[in-house]
Formats: C-alpha cells, structure tokens, sequence
C-alpha cells in the first residue's frame, strides 16, 4: 500500500497537471483576471503587463524542456513585472525550464492574500528544475494558506528564509526534496566581508541571518511598528496597509490593504454606496451588475457584498417582484426584495425599508426567503469551500 505522503504526492502532482483554466482575456487594466494562467508558450507573460493585483491566482507552467535550461534562461533573466504587488488567490509554479530567480520577474510581489488557496497552499512551487532561489525578497504577507516548495533540485536558500515573518500559521508548510542544505553554500548579504546586512531571528530552532539570495535580505519590521508594515526602510506604514508602503503612515501608498481598496485609498470598510468584492475592494452597484467571471451569468448584492451566488438559507430575487408594500417594480430598477412571510431577525428588514433603486440593467439581490433546493444540492453547497480544485481532481 502507498502511504499517505506517497497519495498526497501524486494527488499534487495530477493536480498541478490538470489545473489548467482559460485567462478572460489579456492583461490591459491595473486589476487582471480573473485569474492568469501563463502555460507552455512564454508568449504568455504578455498578461501579466501593466498589471498591479491579479484578482485571482496566478499559475505559471510548463514552459520550455527541463533538458534545455539555457534556452529560457536569458530570456527570464530580462523579464519583469514591477507592478505587480498583489496576488488575491494564489501563485503557482510548476516545471519552468530556465527559470533560476523570482527576484527579477516579481521584484515587488508584496501580498498573496490566499482568498481561495491550491489544496490549503497560497504559495507552490513544484518540479522548478532551474531554480536556484526563490528571491521574493519583497514579499511580507501570506494572509491565509500554507507554502508547498517540493521536489526543486538545485533549490537553496530555504534554511535563510523566516517564515514566521510573512505567515502567522508556518506549521502546515511542506517543504521537502529540495537541494540538500549541506550541498547549498548559502551566503547572505555582507557576511563574504564581514560585514552582515540582514538580521537574525530564530525560526525552526535555527538562529541565523534571513535572506532571500546573496543580494536581498528578509525585511523585518521594527519592534515599534508591532504588526504593522513598513517600508524599504523600515519606518511602519499606516494600520491600514498590508505587506509595505512607500510612504510612511499613508494610507494612500499602501502596497496592499489590511481590508478594503477603494478609490486610491486603504479604508476599514466600504463606505455607503459601495460594495465589498473579492475581500479586497469596494465597488458601485453598477459595476457589480456587469461584472462576469466564467463560472457565472452575474452577481448578486447581500449583505453589502458584491457576491457568485447567494449563501445558503437564501435565493435570487428576480426583477418584476413585489416588495413589502406590494409595489411592482420594472427590470430597469435594481431592488432588494425581503420576504414578509419568512424574514429572520438577522435579516429582518426595518419597516418602509427601499434600499436601492437605480437605472440601468437589473442586479440581482437576494432576500430572505429559505433556500428551497433539493437536499443533495443543500448538501453539496455546505460541504462547498474556498480550496480551489481543478476539474477532475478528488
């Protein structure tokens, strides 16, 4: 019989196979997605241009012959995405000939915030034949997930790395059949001229200096900053940004926000009139109604959350209802409809509410009526998770 680590090998491995999903569209915008997937041709990184946030995840595979490193190998080291700083879902990595450094290529990667992770994991990188560091030497915050770096052979600096830094649950990362720590001669920056750069920290019973290659050191705020971000220079940023910040105490140079994005600005919660998305942004009504992913003719409002599908206990209300009043309303008028005969106290309505009403396309809100499906349907939609899982897998 295989054991368990042996299953959970092979289950990654097809996973990381048929986890193959078509991009909307090419990267035009600031936000891109939903999603990226960048695979076989390097042609495809034309996505990732101009791109500041993948909203979604971000999977970069099977590009060039693992016999034949060279080919890519120049091409990799002169490409870059500064921009980018934020990944919504996660980033994957899988058999990319040529590549030996993430340092160029995400220079400013800050944020995986892991809204939706690759079995538990925000941060995989697997069967990578070239690389030699991971080198996201900018990168301060996995929000939520686990990492899984497996199976890379000429894979070093894993030892320099502190994730207790960027993770607050560092006990479900697996890290394993990488270059072995004694064939790595990891040097950190300055130690060559006895004159140490980076700080230590102990992590893994392993007091040592943190770094992420020979050129870039692990950033570590200061004590003062508590958990709060901070600059290149270590001055922390304001309570609202997450990851790093070009100004200090600006909620306005936020490489990525603690909660919401909205109009330029880093903010607690979406102001009125606006709407959550993603966990990340606040958008209008408006915006949500034209708002398509593959998997979905549209969105949905409830609970002040631009939203797939309403949760369980609930179901879409459709344009041409009547509300409490008894009022008909056109398909051109946006309304929220609450049942009468099976409001909870929760989601009760308070008396003559009218909550929104603008012209244009219908969005789609839903009320507070019991979500009356088949119990195989209930039952798949509460067994149903954030975890991401390609078609066909488990």
């Amino acid at each position: 019989m295989r054991s368990r680590t042996e299953r959970s090998r092979l289950t990654l491995f097809w996973g990381l196979m048929l986890g193959l999903s078509s991009c909307l569209r090419p990267a035009t915008a600031e936000i891109c997605g939903p999603s990226i997937d960048i695979g076989n041709d390097i042609s495809e990184f034309r996505r990732l241009e101009n791109c500041t946030v993948v909203e979604g995840y971000l999977q970069i595979l099977l590009i060039g012959d693992k016999n034949n490193n060279n080919i890519n190998l120049e091409f990799f080291r002169s490409l870059s995405f500064p921009k980018l700083t934020m990944v919504t879902d996660y980033l994957l990595l899988f058999r990319v000939s040529g590549l030996d450094s993430l340092s160029t290529l995400f220079p400013n990667l800050a944020v995986i915030r892991g809204r939706s992770l690759f079995y538990n994991y925000a941060l995989v990188i697997f069967e990578m034949t070239s690389l030699k560091d991971i080198g996201l030497y900018n990168l301060r915050n996995i929000t939520r997930g686990a990492i899984r770096i497996e199976k890379n052979p000429e894979l070093c600096y894993l030892d320099s790395i502190d994730w207790s830094l960027i993770l607050d649950a560092e006990f479900n990362n697996y890290i394993a059949g990488n270059k072995q720590s004694k064939e790595c001669s990891d040097v950190c920056p300055g130690i060559m001229e006895n004159n140490p750069q980076c700080r230590k920290t102990m992590f893994n019973n392993n007091y040592n200096y943190r770094c992420w290659n020979s050129n870039y050191c692990q950033k570590e705020c200061q004590e003062k900053c508590l958990r709060r971000a901070c600059t290149a220079d270590g001055e922390c940023c304001h309570p609202q940004c997450l990851g790093s910040c070009t100004v200090p105490g600006s909620d306005t140079a936020c490489s990525a926000c603690v909660h919401y994005y909205h109009q330029g600005r880093c903010v607690a919660d979406c102001p009125p009139g606006t709407y959550k998305f993603e966990d990340w942004r606040c958008i209008s009504a408006e915006l949500c109604s034209k708002v398509h992913l593959p998997d979905f003719n549209s969105f949905i409002i409830h609970g002040g959350e631009c939203m797939s599908e309403c949760p369980h206990g609930y179901m879409q209300t459709t344009p041409n209802r009547l509300d409490q009043a008894g009022d008909r309303h056109s398909s051109l008028d946006w309304y929220q409809f609450h049942s009468p005969w099976r409001s909870t106290s929760r989601h009760r309505p308070k008396p003559g509410q009218a909550t929104i009403k603008l012209k244009g396309p219908p969005a789609h809100f839903c009320g507070d009526e019991i979500y009356d499906k088949p119990l195989s349907e209930a039952k798949s939609r509460q067994q149903s998770s954030n975890t991401h899982r390609p078609p066909g897998i488990l």
